[in-house]
């Protein structure tokens, strides 16, 4: 459940940067886009910065309990190892999807 939990927060925190950045984007320079997209984003970056904290104060008190519970530097390593491979793999996996998402945007069809 932590492993994805941290593919879950990989992916929360790819979704907030990239639609805040979006959001500013389109706020400084005016881009005439679709009423959809601009509501998604909206809905998508609120989302995530409800969700967020959530999921990332779960996986620091399971880490933290797992950390102290781990003797060994080997073993914390690959704990720490197992981490960072999740959130790079949920952040991977949400970059697809909102490529996908903007694709879509620029084809007209959202």
């Amino acid at each position: 459940m932590p492993i994805l939990a941290a593919a879950v927060l990989g992916g929360l925190v790819v979704v907030m940067l990239d639609s805040g950045i979006w959001l500013y984007i389109q706020a400084v320079f005016h881009d005439p886009v679709s009423s959809r997209m601009r509501a998604a984003m909206h809905l998508a970056f609120a989302t995530t910065c409800v969700a967020a904290p959530s999921v990332g104060f779960y996986l620091l008190y399971f880490y933290a309990r797992a950390w102290r519970a781990l003797g060994t530097g080997l073993a914390r390593a690959r704990l720490l190892a197992l981490l960072v491979a999740a959130l790079v793999l949920g952040a991977a996996a949400m970059t697809g999807v909102l490529w996908t998402l903007y694709s879509l945007n620029d084809a007209g069809v959202i």
